[in-house]
């Protein structure tokens, strides 16, 4: 897997991880910054950021990386198996990863977010991670293109 693989997956385990929790401005603006990595980038860059999203996970759910009963809710997702997702399934999940970074690359910084917005980009992500079928992923999906739109 290489480096902007990983980076997306340590970004769908963080957002999985800090969904019920408040959102706080580290937090919005790492998940601004890993959205808008792009492939070609330069792959320390690529490992810093996602070794600041393990991080974070760690400060979020610190007992987590040492259960002995691990239940998968902090874990990074595998792209892997978004590529070996049935085709209709994988595609919505595509067009979901790129809506999302499009609305992060019209964000400098978290402070330009709206609350809706920030909550858009953390159900993105981990409806990406968590959806197994399109009728979860679809409602994310339509509000994340209805909110391109309106940029």
């Amino acid at each position: 897997m290489n480096a902007y693989d990983k980076l997306t997956g340590a970004l769908i385990g963080l957002a999985k991880t800090t969904f019920n929790d408040a959102h706080t401005p580290a937090l919005l603006q790492l998940l601004l910054d890993g959205l808008r990595a792009e492939e070609t980038m330069d792959p320390a860059r690529l490992a810093a950021l996602t070794d600041s999203a393990a991080a974070m996970k760690r400060a979020y759910a610190p007992g987590c990386a040492d259960c002995a009963s691990p239940c998968g809710r902090t874990a990074d997702y595998d792209l892997d198996l978004l590529r070996a997702a049935p085709t209709e399934l994988r595609a919505d999940k595509e067009r979901l990863l790129f809506c999302l970074r499009s609305i992060a690359a019209g964000c400098s910084s978290w402070r330009e977010l709206s609350p809706e917005t920030a909550q858009l980009l953390l159900d993105g992500l981990c409806a990406v991670g968590e959806a197994s079928d399109q009728a979860f992923i679809r409602p994310c999906l339509q509000r994340a293109e209805e909110h391109i739109k309106k940029q």
